[in-house]
């Protein structure tokens, strides 16, 4: 019915951000990327790790693990999803904060630090020849505290210092204040999802199957 019970605690440390796919869950604590198998009944267990550097965001898209990690966007393959296997490296010029993907394209954002200056870039990247990533766009912007979510086909930066669309011509801005949605997940009809620090939950709404429609 959608209510929640202490049923089953997992003691994880720190974890900032997960990403699913299929039967597996993959928590980014920094210096590892934890790699869970979720069981029929619910259950989760720790099978192994992926030591990573300074991640605390992860993506799955199209059968890949994408991570935000300093100085680099590393891709796994999810062939076998407890064994992700690494597939591309992608340099960057800083510590990448958050990170989406839509499609064929890779969106980040990252940070600069030399001396006392931070500064903030969102880049896009053409990921269609995952051997040959081409950076595509590069805008110049520090935001704090930057997070990224995308809404369909669109990309959006949130900060405390405002809020952006990020396009192929550089970041439109937006109104509205920044609150943290974070990924939601749907288990037996009912959508949990975290929005600005508490935990929210929603029916899912049925909707019926038309040929060409998307749903099945």
């Amino acid at each position: 019915d959608g209510s929640l019970t202490d049923k089953d605690m997992l003691y994880s440390g720190e974890t900032n951000n997960i990403a699913m796919y299929e039967n597996t869950m993959y928590g980014a604590n920094y210096g590892e990327i934890d790699i869970y198998s979720i069981a029929e009944a619910g259950s989760i267990s720790r099978v192994s790790g992926i030591g990573v550097s300074s991640c605390k965001n992860v993506r799955t898209s199209d059968g890949k693990l994408f991570t935000a990690e300093n100085k680099k966007v590393r891709i796994f393959n999810l062939t076998n999803p407890l064994s992700p296997q690494l597939v591309k490296t992608i340099t960057t010029a800083g510590t990448v904060i958050d990170l989406e993907v839509v499609g064929n394209k890779l969106y980040i954002y990252e940070e600069t630090t030399s001396w006392f200056t931070t500064k903030g870039f969102a880049g896009i990247y053409d990921i269609t020849n995952l051997n040959s990533p081409v950076r595509t766009k590069y805008f110049e912007k520090r935001c704090t505290d930057a997070e990224m979510q995308k809404s369909g086909d669109k990309v959006y930066l949130g900060c405390k210092n405002g809020q952006f669309k990020v396009t192929d011509s550089g970041l439109s801005g937006v109104t509205g204040e920044k609150n943290y949605v974070r990924e939601g997940f749907v288990y037996n009809g009912i959508l949990y999802q975290v929005f600005s620090g508490a935990l929210h939950k929603s029916k899912i709404v049925k909707v019926p199957a038309v040929c060409g429609n998307g749903f099945a």
